[in-house]
């Protein structure tokens, strides 16, 4: 079953926005924005491409959810000189 929660988190980890996403996924950014909040259940081939323009394999997109960690415990910088799109 696909995992819009794993998609969300997919785009964040490649720094992409919905836009450029949906862009590259050859989607339009409403039907993206559908697809991440849960409202519209993707189509075999649209979770192709999107799994091709996020370069993560497909079966990651239909795991389980995924507990993501926060930006301060992992990163060893300051948070004053991680841009806010990095947050």
């Amino acid at each position: 079953m696909f995992n819009n929660n794993r998609l969300r988190l997919a785009r964040k980890r490649r720094k992409l926005t919905a836009k450029k996403l949906a862009e590259l996924a050859g989607i339009t950014s409403v039907q993206l924005s559908r697809i991440e909040k849960g409202v519209s259940e993707p189509l075999p081939d649209t979770i192709e491409a999107l799994a091709t323009a996020l370069g993560y394999p497909k079966r990651f997109l239909l795991g389980d959810d995924i507990d993501e960690l926060a930006v301060e415990a992992v990163s060893f910088r300051s948070l004053r000189s991680i841009t806010a799109g990095e947050r």
